[in-house]
């Protein structure tokens, strides 16, 4: 991991795959966070991107709560059509999550990011936002 420029200087974080293991980026809250009432909404997961590589294998975005409490969606379709070096929000909707097996209601994972495969991506901004803040949606099946 290293810093690169978005907005301002070293506002990112450039994240490399070697594609020789499976890997996954966390980020990790203090204290368990509860977004049940969001996912009921259309709040999504937010993430802004920039794609420095080919996307060739399952890219895994996901939340979690511990061991057999997380749900992940498979966001190699939606990252592999962005226009590579160029920054774009992606909307994952936390309904998606909570479909994909996640407890919203005691999140310590609020995000991760995991591929078995070589990839280059930088990300600048992780947060909750509203469907129309997104450029892309991830598209995933929801309750």
């Amino acid at each position: 991991m290293t810093a690169v420029d978005h907005k301002a200087q070293e506002d990112a974080r450039r994240l490399v795959w070697s594609g020789a293991k499976a890997s996954s980026v966390l980020l990790v809250s203090g204290k368990p966070v509860d977004v049940s009432r969001e996912s009921n909404g259309d709040v999504q997961l937010q993430l802004t991107v920039r794609r420095d590589s080919a996307v060739t294998a399952p890219v895994w975005l996901g939340v979690g709560c511990g061991d057999k409490c997380g749900g992940r969606v498979d966001a190699q379709k939606t990252l592999a059509a962005l226009p590579q070096g160029q920054w774009k929000v992606v909307g994952v909707p936390l309904k998606c999550f909570a479909v994909a097996g996640a407890d919203v209601t005691k999140l310590t994972q609020v995000a991760s990011i995991e591929s078995a495969a070589a990839l280059d991506l930088s990300v600048s901004k992780i947060a909750l936002g509203a469907l129309n803040e997104a450029e892309v949606t991830l598209d995933c099946p929801v309750k």
